[in-house]
């Protein structure tokens, strides 16, 4: 019996590995974790090609990349008018779903029905392509419309001059372009549960992530991503033991209190693209912070930041930090040069520059 838990965990574990590393097998560092030899990993993955659960990737060279083999569970073309989501998921996905462990099932649930919520409600597409596979690992999903991109009604509704500040709405959450009828949290915290999430359009990709990673969202240029509507990506690992009110705990001020008043903002989407960003003037400040009184809490992630401004710093630190007592701003990540500048307009607001 404890040998075959055994291959279990080692199977498992080769499946994360060409989940994680794009097809690549780490055997030696596999073989070093289970404390068996590398032949042992080469045989289990033998075992798998053999079993149809992964297959070998066509590669020049000697290089050995493996994917796992998926079959389709569901593609199809709907009309928005008059679709419901809980709909879609009880009629064609209903009985996947149940084969899934209880925290998988919840997570893929949630984020499918928010995700075609959004198509529905959202794109002003008449028509939205759902496809979903599944693996031995995973569970995937793309939700795509030809309507008006996310990015582009963001930058609409907000303003903005340009697309891709889009993305820091979204990064900080609690934005949504019908405030009416939404709460703005679907796609954050979708993109939180998720264990890989991407939103093309406009040109754009919005990545985002398991917080397990320790990855936050980020902005990549895409010129092959779709330049007409929005299609959303995502899966859910089918052995996670990470559950949605875990997710949900790690943006409340406590652990009992379910209400969304944290937010995690990586500083560097105002200026993504840039291998140096620069952070200097008061109108970044100011669309960095635009919204932040809504939360009780604030985490500034300023990872990939050499240095920051003292206008900049003053906007955030002082005028904004005066104007809102009540928003707690948290640093994380900042190096020394960032907190100097920090502390220094905390101390010396009466110098600051104007």
């Amino acid at each position: 019996m404890g040998t075959k838990r055994n291959t279990a965990h080692i199977q498992d574990a080769i499946l994360q590995s060409i989940y994680q590393n794009a097809g690549r097998v780490q055997a030696s560092a596999l073989a070093q974790q289970f404390d068996v030899s590398p032949q042992s990993i080469y045989a289990n993955l033998k075992k798998l090609i053999a079993s149809q659960v992964i297959e070998p990737m066509e590669l020049p060279g000697r290089q050995k990349r493996y994917t796992l083999v998926e079959t389709t569970v569901l593609e199809e073309s709907f009309k928005t008018q008059g679709l419901n989501e809980d709909v879609v998921f009880h009629r064609y996905l209903r009985s996947m779903s149940d084969a899934l462990s209880p925290i998988a099932r919840a997570a893929f649930s949630y984020v499918f029905t928010e995700m075609l919520n959004n198509a529905i409600e959202h794109s002003e597409s008449e028509d939205v392509h759902v496809l979903v596979t599944e693996s031995a690992y995973d569970v995937s999903c793309v939700i795509a419309d030809d309507g008006v991109g996310i990015f582009s009604k963001i930058q609409r509704v907000l303003g903005l001059e340009e697309k891709k500040y889009a993305l820091l709405e979204l990064a900080k959450g609690k934005f949504t372009t019908e405030p009416e009828s939404h709460t703005g949290e679907g796609i954050f915290f979708s993109s939180k549960i998720a264990d890989s999430f991407v939103i093309l359009s406009d040109g754009l990709a919005f990545v985002g992530s398991d917080m397990q990673h320790e990855l936050p969202p980020f902005l990549l240029d895409l010129p092959s991503a779709p330049t007409k509507g929005t299609s959303v990506l995502f899966s859910i690992r089918k052995n996670r033991t990470r559950t949605m009110q875990m997710v949900f705990a790690e943006y409340t001020e406590h652990p009992d209190d379910y209400g969304f008043n944290k937010t995690v903002v990586p500083v560097r989407l105002l200026e993504y693209g840039e291998k140096n960003p620069i952070f200097i003037s008061r109108s970044q400040a100011r669309r960095l912070i635009a919204r932040f009184e809504r939360f009780k809490n604030v985490i500034l992630d300023y990872t990939g930041i050499d240095e920051i401004g003292q206008g900049f710093a003053d906007e955030v630190y002082r005028v904004f930090q005066n104007a809102h007592p009540d928003c707690v701003l948290i640093n994380a990540n900042a190096n020394e040069a960032v907190r100097q500048m920090i502390q220094h307009v905390k101390r010396r607001p009466d110098e600051t520059e104007s």
